[in-house]
C-alpha cells in the first residue's frame, strides 16, 4: 500500500516537473531566420573571376544573422560575420572550372538557429572570351523620404555593384508615369541621388534599375512606397491670447513678428513668430481694424475705424511716430509694392485716401461708391481693386489715381486679395458665404465659390497655390486649390474668425478671432 503510494507521488512530481520544463522551454523558444530567397548575382562568369552574390533575408526574433553559401562546386563558404536582421550580405566566390553550377545560400541566428537552404541561383562559368557581359545586380528598394507634398521637389538615392565591376548608370521608374534620365556613370557600389517633383497627390512606388558601360540593364528593384499630399498649412499649431476683438493682422516681411489690431482694446499686439509670442502691445487710437506694413518692413500703419486716422508705428521700436488724418471710418489699408504710397478706405465718406509716405500727407481723394472696406493692389503696382458696400469692386488706376472700371461681384465684397501673379483678384462676399474671382486681364467675374457663413478676411500663400477665407459664423477657414478653384479643406478655429495673414515663407496662416480674442496660428 506504502509503495502504491510512494508511486503516485512520484508520477505526480514528475508530472510536475515536465510541466514546469515545457512551460519554460516553450516562452524560450529561439526561432530560426526565415528561409532566404535565392541568392542575386551575375548568371554568367569565367573561369578563376571573382563574381559577387547576395543574401538577404529576416529573423523573427530580431536576432543578427550569418550566412553560409554553397557553391555547388564542392565548396561551401565559411560562415560570415552576424549581420543586423534585414541588411543584405555580399560575397565573392571564383569557379576554377566550367559548367553550370547551381548556387544557394542559409541563414543561422546569433543563438544557433539554422534556416533551411534557398532556392538555388544559376550560374554558368566558361573560359575566358566565351561569356557574354553580365548586366548589374538588381539594386535594392531606394532610399529616401516616405512622403512629401505636391510641387516640391524629393531625392531618393540607388546603388548595386556590377558583377565586372564596369561603371554604372541608374535610371528611376518615379510611379507616376515619369521616368528619370540616366544618370551619370559612377563607380561598381557607388550611390546615385535623383530628385523629382510630384504634381497630383497618391500613393506612388518608386523603382530603379542599372545599366553598366556596356549597355547590359539589371531588372528594376523593389518599389519604394512614397505617399504625397497637399502642399499647404493644414491645422492648428498654436493659440496666441491677444487683446479684445482682434481685427486686422499683418506680417512683417521678415515674417519676424505678426501685429494684431484688437478693436475693442485700442492697441496693437505683436507676436514673435518664432515662439508665436506676444512681446508688446502698442496703444492706439479707436477701433483699430485695417493694418498695412511698408515693403522695407520699417513702418506698419494702423487704419481706425472711429477715430478716422492712420497710425503710423516704426518697428525698430514700435513706437508710434505719425497720426495721419483720414475720411470718415476707414478700413482696409493697402501698400504700393514701391512702397511709396499707401490707399486706406474710408467706408464712411465712400472714398479712398492716398498717403504718400515719404511724408504721411494725404495727396488725393478717390470716390468710389457707398461704404468701401477691403483693398487690394496688383503686384505690378498699377491697379489698386477695392470692394464696397454697393456690391461693386471699383477698380483704380494708380498712375493717375483714376477709377478705371467698376466690376459688379456681389450683395457685399468684404475683402479682397491679389494671386501673386496678378492674374487674379479674389473677393470674400460678406453675409452670403462666396467667393468671388475676377480675371483682371478684362475685369471679369469668372467664377464663384461657396465656403463658410459670413466670409471675412482672404489671403493668399506666397506660392500663389492655396487662398485661405475666414468664415466668421462658420467658425472655420475655408482653403481654396487656385489650380481648379476647388474648396479643398475646412479649418476649424476659434470664434468669429475675421481676418487672415500669411507669413512670407508660406509655413504658418494667422488668424484673428474676434469673439475668443485670440489668434490661431495654422502650420504643418
Amino acid at each position: 500500500m506504502q509503495k502504491g503510494v510512494r508511486f503516485i507521488k512520484y508520477v505526480k512530481v514528475s508530472i510536475i516537473y515536465i510541466l514546469i520544463f515545457l512551460l519554460f522551454s516553450g516562452c524560450s523558444r529561439n526561432s530560426s531566420p526565415e528561409v532566404p530567397p535565392a541568392p542575386e548575382g551575375p548568371s554568367t562568369g569565367i573561369v578563376n573571376e571573382s563574381l559577387t552574390f547576395r543574401a538577404i533575408t529576416t529573423d523573427s526574433d530580431g536576432d543578427n544573422i550569418s550566412y553560409q553559401f554553397d557553391w555547388d562546386d564542392g565548396n561551401w563558404s565559411s560562415w560570415s560575420d552576424y549581420i543586423i536582421s534585414g541588411d543584405t550580405l555580399l560575397a565573392n566566390h571564383s569557379y576554377a572550372d566550367t559548367g553550370m553550377f547551381e548556387v544557394r545560400v542559409k541563414a543561422k541566428d546569433e543563438k544557433g538557429a539554422e534556416s533551411i537552404w534557398s532556392g538555388i541561383h544559376p550560374v554558368e562559368i566558361t573560359e575566358i572570351g566565351d561569356t557574354a557581359n553580365s548586366p548589374p545586380l538588381r539594386p535594392p528598394t531606394p532610399l529616401g523620404p516616405d512622403s512629401g507634398y505636391t510641387d516640391s521637389s524629393y531625392s531618393l538615392t540607388a546603388w548595386t555593384t556590377d558583377p565586372e565591376g564596369d561603371i554604372i548608370s541608374y535610371q528611376f521608374d518615379w510611379g507616376d508615369g515619369n521616368l528619370s534620365g540616366w544618370s551619370n556613370y559612377v563607380q561598381s557600389g557607388d550611390s546615385v541621388t535623383l530628385s523629382h517633383t510630384y504634381e497630383d497627390i497618391g500613393t506612388y512606388s518608386v523603382k530603379v534599375r542599372a545599366k553598366d558601360e556596356k549597355g547590359a540593364e539589371s531588372l528594376f528593384s523593389p518599389g519604394h512606397l512614397f505617399i504625397v499630399t497637399e502642399d499647404y498649412p493644414s491645422r492648428v499649431v498654436a493659440i496666441v491670447p491677444v487683446g479684445t476683438c482682434p481685427q486686422g493682422l499683418v506680417s512683417l516681411p521678415n515674417g519676424d513678428y505678426v501685429y494684431v489690431a484688437n478693436r475693442k482694446s485700442d492697441n496693437v499686439s505683436i507676436i514673435r513668430t518664432s515662439d508665436n509670442t506676444v512681446v508688446k502691445t502698442v496703444p492706439t487710437g479707436d477701433w483699430p481694424c485695417g493694418m498695412a506694413s511698408l515693403p522695407d518692413g520699417e513702418y506698419v500703419y494702423v487704419a481706425h475705424h472711429t477715430s478716422n486716422d492712420v497710425y503710423v508705428i516704426r518697428t525698430s521700436d514700435n513706437k508710434v511716430v505719425d497720426i495721419i488724418q483720414l475720411g470718415d471710418g476707414p478700413n482696409g489699408v493697402v501698400s504700393l509694392p514701391s512702397g511709396e504710397y499707401l490707399y486706406a478706405a474710408n467706408s464712411f465718406s465712400h472714398n479712398v485716401s492716398v498717403i504718400r509716405t515719404a511724408d504721411n500727407i494725404v495727396v488725393d481723394i478717390i470716390p468710389v461708391g457707398n461704404n468701401p472696406r477691403g483693398i487690394t493692389v496688383l503686384p505690378d503696382g498699377e491697379y489698386v481693386y477695392v470692394g464696397n458696400g454697393e456690391g461693386n469692386v471699383p477698380v483704380i488706376r494708380t498712375f493717375d489715381n483714376t477709377v478705371v472700371d467698376n466690376i459688379y461681384v456681389g450683395y457685399w465684397p468684404h475683402n479682397l486679395v491679389s494671386l501673386p501673379n496678378g492674374d487674379y483678384v479674389y473677393v470674400s462676399e460678406e453675409y452670403f458665404g462666396n467667393v468671388h474671382i475676377i480675371r483682371t486681364s478684362d475685369n471679369t467675374v469668372v467664377r464663384t465659390i461657396p465656403v463658410g457663413d459670413d466670409s471675412k478676411g482672404i489671403a493668399v500663400l506666397p506660392s500663389g497655390k492655396y487662398v485661405y477665407v475666414a468664415n466668421r459664423y462658420s467658425n472655420n477657414i475655408s482653403v481654396i486649390r487656385t489650380s481648379d478653384d476647388t474648396v479643398v479643406d475646412n479649418i476649424p478655429v476659434g470664434s468669429g474668425p475675421i481676418y487672415i495673414t500669411t507669413l512670407p515663407n508660406g509655413k504658418y496662416v494667422y488668424v484673428s478671432n474676434a469673439y475668443s480674442d485670440n489668434v490661431y496660428v495654422i502650420g504643418y
